[in-house]
């Protein structure tokens, strides 16, 4: 929501576009090991499993390491925008002002 509400157009749109590509990885993942799923269960033994299996598995595993990054480039966004996040986060009623002064203070010190 801070994301979709706070950010300009352009930096918003860029960041909804890596979730879209990290998604397409995790969904590749998915339908490759429902794949692999049907196969073993109707005892099909002319297909080799391996390879559907390496090739999800290799997804997978790039789509956590992205997302990581990712979320961590999104954290970096935000922190860039502090105040704007905190008086956003307060104007909603999700953070006291209390509660920000408390964050300032341990950002400063």
């Amino acid at each position: 929501m801070v994301r979709r509400e706070l950010l300009p157009t352009l930096e918003r749109d860029r960041l909804d576009y890596a979730h879209t590509e990290l998604h397409i990885l995790y969904i590749t993942a998915v339908e490759l090991f429902a794949t692999v799923a049907f196969i073993w269960w109707s005892e099909i033994e002319a297909f080799p499993l391996q390879a559907p299996i390496t090739v999800a598995v290799v997804c997978l595993v790039a789509a956590i390491v992205a997302d990581i990054n990712q979320h961590s480039i999104e954290f970096d966004v935000l922190v860039k925008r502090k105040e704007d996040v905190m008086n956003f986060l307060m104007e909603r009623g999700y953070v006291t002002s209390e509660m920000a002064r408390g964050v300032q203070k341990a950002s400063a010190g």
